[in-house]
């Protein structure tokens, strides 16, 4: 009897006692995994918009460091130190400095110390060469080129492509022509034609052919046509053309938008005219998203010449424009640019509360919102790239 009763009490199972330890240990466990899991998420989603934001300032600096390189490619660092004959309809130069001009794009850019800067540079942005000039015509209106030079062959192909030509060519475009001479025309495409073997481009300025200007009909003269570039922050809501980067769901306001993701601005590549500055419609691209920062500063050559030494000085702000501004005084003279690029993340952190940053301190943390700046606030983490990239094409000009 006593046996069956131990047999009886070994079946019983977990007292209650047991159930409830054993359920408690497992809840803490559960607990700790989860929480050690929303750690381990919210650090890699972290992470990962850091490396998103890092891989986007590199290729932005990539394509800025590309395009400064080719400034004055084709082109001239300054028309107005050039043999022109023929005064042009405004200056031409491969860089223009605009100070500060885009700094109010730039979300809280006062209580941060940082600027938007204006880059405006100017060369052949549309092919690899320049081309040779056959003759111009009786007129002077009309240039034909060489559709067997080598460069000609190469850009627009064998036989030559229309597209390629009308693109390149289109109607609008600048052009450089220089003479053997060494004399510089800069006038303007009004029209091109492809009729027989000789392909032609109607300019808008007639050229003084069989004077001192032009000998003959400016045979083996060259011409390479001309883009002006500019690198400016903007704030999309106001174009219309970056209308789409900002798109509302139904029912969202502006304001409330902006209270999760803070006030953007971003980095645009765009054309313009070099004549006015005014913006070409349909040339805006974005290099660049959610940027905070893009200021230049320039190295200077003061003293060039044949007969003396370089003299490098680096130059910024108010400074640097006097020198390489729209109305500078010597854009030929700079030697090198010094781009400094800074982007935030999307979202801000609760982890990284925004403080004043201290003067010369690298720029970290930043608060993007519309409201007003206190020390605590959540901000947005901050990747910073510095480059400085060389002109050869300045540098190296017969200028110097």
């Amino acid at each position: 009897m006593k046996a069956r009763r131990t047999r009886a009490a070994s079946r019983a199972g977990f007292t209650l006692l047991e159930l409830m330890g054993s359920l408690i240990i497992g809840v803490i466990t559960i607990t700790v995994a989860y929480s050690l899991s929303t750690t381990t998420s919210r650090v890699l989603s972290e992470q990962q918009r850091l490396a998103q934001t890092q891989t986007a300032v590199r290729l932005a600096m990539e394509q800025i460091r590309a395009d400064i390189e080719r400034a004055g490619l084709f082109g001239t660092p300054n028309s107005n130190s050039e043999h022109t004959c023929i005064t042009p309809s405004a200056r031409f130069q491969a860089l223009a400095y605009e100070y500060d001009e885009y700094t109010g794009a730039i979300p809280n850019a006062a209580a941060h110390d940082v600027h938007g800067d204006g880059l405006i540079l100017m060369g052949n942005y549309l092919t690899s060469g320049s081309y040779l000039v056959s003759n111009l015509d009786a007129t002077g209106s009309t240039l034909n080129l060489q559709p067997s030079w080598q460069a000609f062959r190469r850009d627009f192909g064998v036989p030559t492509s229309q597209d390629a030509y009308d693109r390149i060519f289109a109607e609008g475009t600048w052009l450089h022509l220089e003479t053997e001479q060494r004399r510089h025309f800069f006038v303007k495409v009004t029209s091109n034609s492809l009729v027989g073997s000789v392909p032609t481009v109607a300019i808008d300025t007639p050229l003084p052919v069989g004077g001192a200007c032009i000998p003959g009909l400016a045979d083996g003269s060259s011409v390479a046509p001309l883009v002006s570039i500019e690198y400016a922050v903007v704030d999309p809501r106001t174009d219309p053309e970056l209308a789409t980067l900002v798109g509302l769901a139904t029912g969202e306001t502006q304001a409330e938008r902006d209270l999760i993701d803070g006030q953007p601005s971003v980095l645009v590549r765009r054309e313009v005219d070099p004549t006015t500055q005014l913006v070409i419609p349909n040339t805006t691209r974005v290099v660049l998203e959610w940027v905070v920062e893009f200021s230049l500063s320039f190295d200077i050559d003061t003293t060039s010449g044949p007969d003396s030494p370089p003299t490098m000085t680096q130059v910024e702000a108010a400074s640097a424009q006097a020198v390489l501004g729209i109305t500078g005084s010597a854009p030929q003279q700079v030697r090198a640019v010094t781009v400094r690029l800074s982007a935030r993340t999307t979202e801000a952190d609760v982890r990284i509360p925004w403080i004043a940053r201290a003067p010369g301190a690298p720029l970290t943390r930043y608060y993007a919102r519309n409201a007003a700046l206190a020390p605590g606030l959540p901000s947005s983490r901050v990747r910073t790239l510095t480059s400085t990239v060389f002109v050869p094409n300045v540098a190296y000009s017969d200028m110097n």
